[in-house]
């Protein structure tokens, strides 16, 4: 469904259920998974957000656009160049623990405001880094690109399925495609350690060959008129990649915040290099998820009419950023089974970020997220 105000929230009920084993292993409570909480994403020309007693409020043009309590509310994205927004405002979300994240016109996440208060631990991170030094951080690189993978050809399996019997040549080639990329899997397994630079390469590697693969059977069931031939990270011009670029900031801003509310340091990746204000570990995490929150949703919009809309800067409309950010939200919101309970992907998200810390902690094994059909 469209979103046809700024707000977003999800207003389904949720089964009281036992914290994640990782959160039970550590010694600090983390917040609870979310409830019926919303996420604010201002993303039009002239919106003004400020702050009435313990609300947050969205203005345009000095007329009323929507306002909630600020206990209900647990994301903030500013994805226009051209909102206000007052500093209660900002006061009242950071006092509060609520990021704010920042959206450019492209889908590249260029900031991110939090209450400094919430996230130190220093013995922590120094596990962190002391693992990018030894086998555990090349065991977590794998973990995450093995998950990008599984989850990768699941989509190729899920499309094939749904065009089995009116299209088999268009199954064939995206069943081909998943087995092809299953294929890589044990190959990453089975890259030799213990040092992560060595291995580095040969992960990158494997997981390019596997991106081939996915990019390539994908672009063969994308109407032609959206003019996909392939993926293009900075600088896309064609709606399709746009489209992706958008869903992933909206997923990158949920994975900055899991991985700060565990406390770890989003600048300290594994399969990422370290690179000066870029958020390495966001980048890896984020990887066991991109398949399944918003390549899913978006291509099946995509090949059931879904037309995104471009402006002549390449830059996305509004309606369509809308959509894009109703499609991503409702699948974070979406309940599937995981470690034996009905969980929302969202709060999933944020227990696999918990289960990085029980690795570091522990040397527990740290087992990626594979979505479901």
């Amino acid at each position: 469904m469209p979103i046809s105000c700024p707000w977003s929230w999800d207003s389904s009920p949720t089964r009281a259920r036992a914290a994640p084993a990782a959160w039970a292993a550590t010694n600090w409570n983390p917040r609870p998974p979310s409830r019926n909480k919303m996420q604010l994403i201002l993303n039009d020309y002239g919106l003004r957000m400020g702050r009435t007693h313990e609300r947050i409020t969205v203005t345009k043009d000095g007329k009323p656009v929507a306002d909630a309590p600020i206990r209900d509310i647990e994301q903030v994205i500013i994805a226009t160049d051209s909102a206000s927004v007052t500093t209660a405002a900002l006061a009242a979300l950071l006092e509060n623990g609520i990021p704010v994240t920042f959206v450019d016109h492209s889908g590249g996440v260029f900031g991110q405001l939090i209450s400094p208060t919430d996230f130190g631990d220093a013995a922590l991170r120094a596990l962190q880094y002391a693992a990018a030094a030894d086998g555990r951080g090349l065991a977590l690189a794998k973990a995450f690109i093995r998950g990008k993978l599984a989850n990768q050809a699941l989509n190729l399996k899920y499309f094939a399925k749904s065009r089995a019997r009116s299209n088999p040549d268009a199954a064939q080639t995206l069943n081909g495609a998943a087995q092809q990329i299953e294929a890589i899997i044990p190959e990453i397994q089975s890259i030799p350690g213990p040092g992560l630079d060595a291995a580095r390469g040969s992960i990158l590697a494997a997981e390019g060959r596997a991106a081939i693969h996915y990019w390539n059977a994908l672009k063969t069931i994308v109407p032609p008129e959206l003019e996909f031939t392939a993926r293009v990270r900075r600088g896309a011009t064609d709606p399709v990649n746009a489209s992706l670029n958008y869903g992933y900031a909206m997923l990158y801003a949920r994975v900055w915040s899991c991985v700060l509310a565990a406390r770890l340091d989003p600048y300290a990746g594994f399969i990422h290099t370290y690179r000066k204000n870029k958020p390495t570990l966001v980048f890896d995490f984020i990887e066991e998820f991109r398949a399944f929150v918003v390549d899913r949703p978006l291509f099946s919009w995509f090949t059931k009419g879904g037309r995104p809309e471009c402006d002549p800067d390449s830059r996305l409309s509004k309606a369509t950023r809308d959509r894009i950010s109703g499609l991503v939200l409702k699948r974070l919101a979406t309940t599937i089974p995981y470690h034996g309970r009905d969980t929302k992907v969202q709060d999933i998200i944020q227990a696999e970020a918990w289960e990085i810390i029980r690795f570091l902690k522990q040397n527990e094994e740290h087992t990626p997220f594979i979505g479901t059909w």
